[in-house]
């Protein structure tokens, strides 16, 4: 209570966020003697930190910096312009400007910038090959104490035509070696005379019977494959069949748990009414503390309030029963997806064993075709060398110089090659 001519005082507070209207508003008000009275209104400006970040590039030698994307040739260097700006009401700290795809940045090192002020960093990105097709840099700068992201650039880097051309000539180059390699081996093994294609022949058809003896292992192979294959989809459909019941109890266990609950909430809800009369009549009671019949209704809504309280209790207890069943029909329902799991991999991997081993057998026909193939073209070269070693001798000293000067070739454009990607990858 407050007598006439005093006075007292309350006390608030409230803590600014960027959610609160700005100029934040605030006043009180009182009610007393059935009377409300509102306070005058107090005014505080809200000093909100905020900034943006704007990002822009350029080929090098460009006149000018802007947001659309690129197409520059690998090799060339792409610069970049990361503009911030304080657009907040207070003074800002740049903590730190960072972009992992970009080297250089400059000015280092924390600046100041003033409400409304710009200032700008730039940095630069050699693209290289490994960055094509298409390359995308983000700057972030952190102040007042969060980071912000700034607009993603995009440019597409294309092959450097340099590089293109070299390595056409190396391609050129190594198919030259590999014809003068061919050439020199097949004049060096017809140099080595009639011995050397003998054994050569008994080579090719050790390599025959090989080949013959692989087939007929793959062809027995294949059976066996295919009968163990046989009845895993039947163990797969079992499986699945198990999982399905799983989830079907799960399903019935979570619609007892959500009636139970159910349940539960409303023997609390009747509860809340029972103690509510009950208060009511015990208000009634000390008004009219020797009335009979409030004192009977008094009796009725205590045992009333008891028997709701035991109702729960019951209810809760079954519904930590449905609860424990719903959790075991989870766990059988995760076994039963590991067994449908398991079968169907198992399922899979017979499957693929069984192709393996018809490839296997396709492999192994064409393997002794080949070795048949090889082994006829070798009795027809062995007729060809007789009676023919002085000539292959110098023929087999042209290759051999004729495959060097390649080989010198390839080496040479494999380096130029090199040194290119190498000066491309360079920052």
């Amino acid at each position: 209570a407050l007598k006439a001519g005093e006075s007292e005082t309350f006390s608030c507070e409230h803590v600014l966020t960027g959610a609160d209207e700005n100029p934040y508003l605030a006043s009180g008000s009182i009610e007393a003697n059935k009377e409300s009275k509102t306070s005058n209104t107090v005014e505080v400006e809200i000093k909100m930190p905020n900034f943006e970040v704007k990002l822009e590039q350029r080929v090098a030698g460009e006149a000018s910096y802007g947001t659309s994307k690129l197409s520059v040739e690998a090799g060339k260097k792409l610069e970049y312009l990361i503009t911030v700006t304080n657009t907040g009401s207070v003074a800002l700290k740049l903590a730190g400007v960072s972009d992992s795809k970009c080297a250089g940045i400059q000015p280092a090192g924390d600046q100041s910038l003033a409400v409304g002020a710009s200032t700008a960093y730039t940095c630069t990105h050699r693209a290289h090959p490994g960055d094509a097709p298409s390359y995308s840099n983000v700057a972030h700068v952190s102040a007042a104490g969060k980071e912000l992201a700034s607009n993603e650039l995009g440019a597409e880097v294309k092959p450097s035509a340099k590089l293109t051309s070299l390595k056409a000539a190396l391609t050129k180059a190594e198919e030259t070696t590999a014809a003068a390699k061919a050439a020199f081996n097949t004049a060096k093994a017809k140099e080595e005379g009639i011995g050397k294609a003998e054994e050569e022949l008994a080579n090719a058809e050790k390599a025959e019977h090989e080949a013959e003896a692989a087939l007929e292992a793959a062809e027995a192979a294949l059976p066996q494959a295919e009968a163990e294959n046989a009845g895993l989809p039947v163990k797969t459909g079992e499986a699945l069949a198990e999982f399905q019941e799983a989830i079907e109890r799960v399903e019935i266990e979570e619609f007892f748990v959500e009636i139970a609950e159910a349940e539960v909430v409303e023997a609390e809800e009747e509860l809340a009414i029972a103690e509510e009369e009950l208060k009511e009549v015990e208000a009634a009671l000390k008004k009219k503390p020797h009335n009979q019949e409030l004192k009977e209704e008094l009796e009725f809504d205590e045992e009333e309030v008891q028997l709701d309280k035991e109702y729960i209790v019951e209810l809760e207890g079954y519904l930590e029963e449905e609860r424990a069943e719903l959790q075991e029909a989870v766990e059988a329902e995760k076994e039963a997806e590991k067994a449908f799991n398991e079968a169907k991999a198992a399922e899979i991997a017979g499957a693929a064993k069984v192709k393996a081993d018809e490839e296997a057998i396709t492999n192994d026909q064409a393997a002794e075709a080949a070795a048949k193939t090889h082994t006829a073209a070798v009795k027809k070269a062995l007729e060809t060398v007789k009676g023919e070693e002085a000539h292959l001798k110098k023929a087999a000293k042209e290759a051999k110089e004729a495959l060097e000067t390649a080989e010198a070739a390839e080496a040479g454009a494999l380096k130029a090659v090199q040194e290119e990607e190498a000066a491309l990858s360079t920052e």
